[in-house]
C-alpha cells in the first residue's frame, strides 16, 4: 500500500514537474520542448498561471507563432478561453498586429470571431483602432463577421479606424456592403464626426464619396462634423466639408456655429473659408452676447480683414445685437480699445446711434471712465459730444455724475461742448 502511495506520489510530482517545464518551454518560445510536452495527454492545455495567463494567450502576447501552432494542434483546447485578464487569444492577436498568430486562429472551426474582451472590444475593432490592415483584412473574410459590432460605448470599428487615422482600414472596411457607415454610439460620433475632427482629409474624402453619409450628424454635445474640424482649425478638411451641398453652416452648439468656434481658437484661414461661404448667417444668436461675438472675436484675435467682412455684411455696422446695442456701444462700455479702433478705421454709418437704453457709445465710454476709448472717440470728426440720452444727459453730465474728472477735462477742452447741462444740473 505505501509502495502504491510512493508511485501515485512521484507520478503526480512528475505530472507538475512537466507541467512547469510546458510553461517554461512556452515563454520561451522552445518549439521543440514544447512540442514534446504536448504529447502527453495529462497535461492541462487550459491552465493559468498566477498572473491569470492561459498558455494560449502566453504564447500569443509574445508572438510566439510556431508555439501557438504546437498549442492550437491539441484537440482539448479552448481558443475562446478568456484568461484571468479577460483577455482572448484572437483579440490579442489581432490588437497586437500578429498577422501569422491570427491566421492561425482563424483556422479553427470553433474560433468565434466576434466575442469582446475585457474591454469589451472585437477582434476586429483591436485590429482597425491599431491599424493593423492585414488582419482587418483576414477578419472581413469571414462570412460570420459582424463588421458593425461596437465596444461598450457603441463605438464601432470603422469609427475607430477613422478617428486614428488609419486610411486603408477604412478603405477596407468600406468595402463591406453591410457596412454602416453612419452608425454611432452612446457619444453620438460617426466615422465622419471622428475623422474630421481629427483632421484626416484622405478618410474624410472617402467617406463623402458614399451617396448615403449623412453630412450633419450631432453628437451627444451637440457638435457637427462641420463644427469639430472647424473647432480644431483643419482647414483641408473645412473645404472638403464646404464643397458638399447640405452642409449645415450655422448649426448651433451652446452657443457657438463653426465661425464662431473657429474664430474664439483664432483659426484665420478656416475663419475665411466660413465666412465666404454662401449661407453663413453672420448675425446667428445662440445667447445674449452671440450678435456681437463675432466681431469681437474677430477684433480680439487680431483679424482685421475678417471684422471688416463681418460688419459689412449682415452683422453690419449698426445692426443691434439682442440687447440693443451697436458693436461701437459695446467695445465702448467695455472699454476696448483695440475694438473700438478697429471699428472706427473699418466705419459705421453712424457713431452716435442711440442703443436700446438710449445712450450713445460716448457716453458709455464717459460713465466707465474709459479715457482711451473717448480719446478716440472725440478723433473721430463725427462724434456729436452733445448728444443726449432719452433723460437729455450728454456724455459730460454723465462723467460729471459719475466723478469721472479726467473723462470730464478731456470733454471741457472740446469746442463744441455745451456746459449748460451742467449747469441745469448743479455741477
Amino acid at each position: 500500500m505505501e509502495d502504491e502511495l510512493s508511485i501515485s506520489e512521484d507520478y503526480y510530482h512528475y505530472v507538475e514537474r512537466q507541467q512547469i517545464l510546458l510553461w517554461e518551454a512556452v515563454e520561451a518560445g522552445q518549439e521543440d520542448t514544447a512540442r514534446s510536452l504536448l504529447r502527453h495527454d495529462f497535461i492541462r492545455i487550459d491552465e493559468t498561471d498566477y498572473k491569470g495567463r492561459t498558455l494560449l494567450l502566453l504564447a500569443v502576447g509574445l508572438g510566439h507563432t510556431n508555439i501557438v501552432e504546437c498549442l492550437l494542434d491539441r484537440h482539448d483546447i479552448d481558443v475562446n478561453l478568456q484568461d484571468g485578464n479577460h483577455n482572448l487569444p484572437l483579440n490579442e492577436a489581432a490588437g497586437n498586429g500578429h498577422e501569422a498568430i491570427s491566421s492561425l486562429l482563424l483556422e479553427k472551426d470553433d474560433i468565434d470571431v466576434n466575442l469582446k474582451d475585457g474591454d469589451n472590444r472585437t477582434p476586429l475593432i483591436k485590429a482597425a483602432s491599431n491599424g493593423h490592415g492585414a488582419i482587418v483584412s483576414q477578419l472581413l473574410e469571414r462570412n460570420d463577421i459582424d463588421v458593425n459590432l461596437g465596444n461598450d460605448e457603441g463605438d464601432t470599428p470603422l469609427v475607430e479606424a477613422a478617428w486614428n487615422g488609419h486610411e486603408t482600414v477604412v478603405s477596407l472596411l468600406l468595402g463591406k456592403a453591410d457596412i454602416q457607415p453612419n452608425a454611432r454610439g452612446e457619444s453620438g460620433i460617426t466615422p465622419l464626426y471622428a475623422a474630421a475632427a481629427k483632421g484626416h482629409n484622405i478618410i474624410v474624402g472617402l467617406l463623402l464619396e458614399r451617396d448615403d453619409i449623412e453630412l450633419n450628424p450631432k453628437t451627444s454635445s451637440g457638435e457637427t462634423p462641420l463644427f469639430a474640424t472647424a473647432n480644431n482649425g483643419h482647414e483641408s478638411v473645412t473645404k472638403l466639408l464646404l464643397s458638399r451641398d447640405g452642409i449645415d453652416l450655422n448649426v448651433n452648439c451652446h452657443g457657438d456655429t463653426p465661425l464662431s468656434a473657429a474664430l474664439d481658437r483664432g483659426h484665420k484661414v478656416v475663419s475665411k473659408l466660413l465666412l465666404h461661404q454662401e449661407g453663413n448667417e453672420l448675425d446667428h444668436n445662440g445667447s445674449i452676447d452671440r450678435g456681437y461675438f463675432l466681431l469681437s472675436k474677430a477684433l480680439d484675435r487680431g483679424l482685421q480683414d475678417i471684422a471688416s467682412k463681418i460688419l459689412i455684411a449682415k452683422i453690419s455696422r449698426n445692426v443691434e445685437i439682442p440687447i440693443g446695442r451697436s458693436p461701437l456701444s459695446w467695445a465702448a462700455d467695455r472699454n476696448k480699445t483695440d475694438q473700438v479702433r478697429s471699428i472706427l478705421r473699418i466705419g459705421t454709418p453712424d457713431p452716435n446711434l442711440h442703443d436700446a437704453q438710449g445712450r450713445t457709445p460716448l457716453s458709455r465710454a464717459a460713465e466707465c471712465d474709459s479715457i482711451s476709448v473717448v480719446s478716440l472717440l472725440l478723433e473721430s470728426n463725427r462724434i456729436d459730444v452733445n448728444k443726449g440720452d432719452l433723460d437729455s444727459r450728454t456724455p459730460l453730465s454723465i462723467a460729471a455724475d459719475t466723478q469721472n474728472n479726467v473723462v470730464v477735462s478731456i470733454l471741457v477742452t472740446r469746442d463744441t461742448v455745451t456746459l449748460h447741462s451742467l449747469v441745469r444740473e448743479g455741477n
